[in-house]
């Protein structure tokens, strides 16, 4: 049995046609992924500066607080022992991006309508849309102030709390004093915790996990992994392998004083925002 010429060739120009169409995925795929791969660095590195900024503002204020006569890791408390405001509530109000002349009532939760007139002020630099689609001209349009907040006003940067931490158990350590490796802030991903209010991870309580699905517990915005922001001011981007028990040890100022993070971390750092950036 013989082919006709034209079947033949009809064969011959689709073998060709799926060459090319082969070799176009195999030339054009690799740059697709590494396009992806760089726009999510850049994204993770975007949320590595606010992290940078935001230590870099408790560096300042804890500096000064001696002056100032606040501790900035330190949640607002009523006289009655209620918990008002968190800490970033006061440092958005105080220096985020620019200190404001009208602030908040700190005689008031940060439910009160005084106070969620000023939401906007911390969105950028603590929440994940980076501001607040329902809050216009300083007044409040669709919060209720109650938990679980709407997703976009939620927190994306917890502090890490507890006895033996920087943050400590009622009272903090001033960063100045701190060892450079202990950990400070870590990134959650879904906190249900309005970036206003009180509430951080307790190393008492927090979940055991990295990168859990309900995001949760420390996990990441990309799927590059989290970061971690250190008492010294550097901001780490960590793979999401990296084991619990590892990273926790750096919670702890006793551990962070002896231990080498390079060693210890180093090897699940994917970027770094260092102290001194050029």
């Amino acid at each position: 049995m013989t082919i006709d010429a034209s079947v033949r060739n009809r064969w011959l120009q689709a073998g060709v046609v799926a060459g090319v169409v082969l070799l176009a995925i195999t030339l054009v795929l690799p740059a697709l992924q590494q396009l992806h791969l760089a726009h999510e660095y850049e994204r993770a590195h975007m949320t590595a500066l606010k992290f940078r900024q935001v230590i870099m503002e408790m560096q300042n204020w804890s500096a000064q607080s001696k002056i100032s006569g606040h501790d900035p890791m330190c949640d607002i408390v009523a006289e009655s022992g209620e918990r008002l405001l968190s800490w970033r509530t006061w440092l958005a109000d105080h220096s985020l991006p620019i200190p404001y002349v009208d602030h908040c009532d700190y005689r008031e939760s940060w439910q009160h309508p005084r106070n969620l007139r000023f939401a906007p002020r911390g969105g950028y630099f603590f929440t994940k849309l980076g501001h607040s689609i329902r809050y216009e001209d300083n007044a409040a349009t669709g919060d209720d102030g109650h938990f679980p907040p709407k997703s976009e006003d939620a927190t994306t940067i917890l502090a890490v709390t507890g006895p033996g931490t920087v943050f400590g158990d009622g009272t903090s350590i001033p960063l100045t004093d701190a060892p450079g490796a202990a950990i400070v802030l870590v990134e959650v991903r879904n906190s249900t915790v309005h970036w206003m209010a009180p509430g951080d991870f307790d190393i008492r309580t927090m979940p055991h996990t990295i990168n859990d699905p309900v995001g949760q517990g420390i996990s990441g915005q990309s799927p590059l992994g989290f970061h971690v922001a250190f008492a010294d001011g550097e901001v780490w981007l960590l793979s999401n392998d990296t084991p619990f028990e590892d990273l926790s040890r750096f919670f702890l100022v006793n551990e962070a004083n002896r231990l080498d993070r390079e060693i210890v971390l180093g090897k699940f750092r994917r970027s770094r925002v260092n102290i001194s950036p050029e």
